[in-house]
């Protein structure tokens, strides 16, 4: 958990609030381990120096807020006792005391945690304040709300957290909760969905993105004849397809602009932007080149045209990349030599013939180093199209050489230094998690998404980011996989003054400043077995104290 840096003026007025409060008596108080019950002490700890919920609870204050008819709630239940547990920990009497009470109630509120074994702390933490927010909630009958506004970004994210307080109010709501923007973009159709959504804690993954991710390389060739290197971030599950996708939206491409091809040894591989091939399936030694198309209206079809250099002594030799172009169906010899002349320029090449194989043909379809000229006037080209099918290709001979130049975008530099970054790293920093939080993420198959607008589930690209800051941040750190098992990566985080700005979505009037004020640890390789402890700063005093059931140790 993380405390916003408050402004001197709040800061003044909240210590003169605690001047005359029981939080000036709190000590370090220890509790008990009723059997198993790390997990339920590891957060309990670090509650108990949340100044405004501990004031609200000593002090009586809640009572006003009890909501007996929620059917979400307990009528009161949980709150009573969490409110007797803080007094029993801040009377100043006990080293320690037992939980057993509100064990018990917790229990008997969310069944998950009935039985004697070992749980998660986090889940644990979610169903205390989940279960206080329904018995304090403010709201004594909750309205039906929509959540179809419309207009500019900001007006709509106020929207919606209106909606969220005429259904929820209460000082866990006041405390601990925010808003994130969530992005979601269609991999086919680019069809953009942006929601509001509250939060009550963030999961960062602590995984580095290495491990699940890979940058890909793309060459794009323009109408102009200019190549561009771009630098792409994709899933290691991803298909050719979404890399297509992905390619297309950094080059501001729509997909149906652009095309995306499999070079090998320089012959073009087709339908490589529509595969569901996955990336990590490209042989080394393919390259991804992606073409952008000329804007037609009449029907047309996908020319590639294989490249070579008239040599002295062994004829025409492959030179250069191949490209593809889209042509009309009708289109005639001399309207094509005009148009590849957007390319190439006029009069430093020929066209010939090519056989399905990209080389140099006559007109039977065999290989030949003197193959059929395409000479305006002396072939019908539409026949010739017709006969290669499919995928029809034809040869550029230039006369004299023509240089590849290749211009790399910003994104190449970009996945460089990512991946220099990830992959000789031992430890990561919780602003490596939270700058992994907010990059865009492909969906998973099992996590698809429905686009209104292709009709269909795809698997699409998320992007969240904060929106609205709580007072108070929840930070938990995903370390556990589906299987159990435990990711150790250590993460190492500041005392003070974490920044949040860079990681949400509009910048705000000034930083966004959080200090740490307690960290729960489980010990252990695996979710299953192992033990929970909290190192907690007093709220009274700002040192710290390591939490161990019913041990309590201070920290220098």
């Amino acid at each position: 958990a993380l405390q916003l840096t408050p402004d001197a003026q709040h800061l003044r007025r909240l210590l003169l609030s605690l001047q005359h409060s029981p939080l000036r008596r709190l000590l370090p108080c220890g509790l008990h381990n009723l059997g198993n019950t790390c997990f339920l002490n590891s957060v309990l700890q670090p509650l108990f120096q949340v100044a405004p919920l501990m004031a609200y609870f000593l002090t009586g204050a809640y009572e006003q807020d009890i909501n007996p008819h929620n059917p979400l709630g307990h009528k009161g239940v949980l709150a009573h006792h969490f409110a007797k547990l803080c007094r029993l920990v801040c009377s100043g009497r006990y080293a320690a005391v037992a939980p057993t009470e509100f064990r018990l109630v917790l229990a008997s509120c969310c069944p998950l945690l009935a039985d004697a074994g070992q749980h998660d702390a986090q889940e644990t933490l979610m169903a205390i304040l989940d279960g206080l927010h329904e018995d304090l909630n403010r709201v004594r009958t909750k309205p039906m709300v929509t959540m179809d506004a419309v207009g500019p970004e900001a007006q709509v994210a106020s929207d919606c957290w209106h909606q969220h307080l005429r259904r929820n109010q209460s000082v866990v709501v006041d405390t601990f909760q925010g808003q994130l923007r969530s992005t979601i973009r269609c991999n086919r159709c680019d069809k953009v969905s942006v929601t509001f959504d509250p939060i009550l804690e963030v999961a960062l993954p602590v995984e580095t993105p290495y491990d699940t991710n890979l940058s890909v390389m793309c060459l794009l060739r323009s109408i102009s004849g200019h190549w561009v290197r771009y630098g792409c971030k994709v899933s290691k599950l991803s298909s050719l397809a979404d890399v297509h996708s992905t390619l297309a939206h950094a080059a501001s491409l729509g997909r149906q602009h652009m095309v995306l091809r499999e070079v090998v040894h320089g012959r073009v591989c087709a339908g490589a932007g529509s595969s569901n091939k996955r990336v990590t399936a490209v042989p080394a030694s393919a390259a991804l080149v992606a073409y952008q198309l000329n804007p037609v209206e009449v029907p047309s079809v996908l020319l590639t045209v294989a490249q070579f250099l008239q040599t002295e002594g062994e004829g025409p030799q492959r030179h250069s990349l191949p490209f593809v172009t889209n042509v009309p169906l009708d289109v005639t010899v001399e309207a094509l030599y005009q148009h590849l002349t957007g390319y190439v320029p006029q009069g430093l090449f020929t066209l010939a013939l090519c056989n399905e194989e990209a080389q140099l043909c006559d007109c039977s379809g065999r290989t030949s180093s003197t193959p059929t000229p395409l000479e305006p006037g002396c072939v019908d080209f539409g026949f010739v199209l017709h006969r290669m099918g499919s995928n029809p290709i034809i040869g550029m001979i230039h006369t004299t050489s023509v240089p590849m130049e290749v211009v790399d975008d910003v994104s190449v530099g970009n996945c460089q230094a990512w991946e220099a970054q990830w992959k000789c790293k031992d430890a990561m920093t919780v602003q490596d998690c939270l700058q992994a939080f907010v990059e865009e993420e492909q969906l998973g198959d099992q996590d698809t998404w429905y686009c209104s607008q292709c009709q269909e589930h795809r698997s699409a690209f998320k992007q969240l980011k904060f929106f609205r800051l709580p007072r108070w941040l929840i930070l938990h750190l995903k370390r556990f996989h589906s299987n159990g098992q435990k990711l150790q990566t250590p993460v190492i985080h500041p005392l003070k003054q974490l920044d949040l700005t860079p990681f949400m979505a509009t910048p705000p009037p000034t930083r966004a400043l959080y200090d740490l004020m307690a960290i729960t640890d489980h010990h252990g390789a695996s979710l299953h077995y192992g033990h929970y402890t909290s190192t907690v700063k007093q709220a009274n005093t700002g040192e710290w104290h390591l939490f161990d059931d019913e041990t309590v140790r201070p920290l220098s």
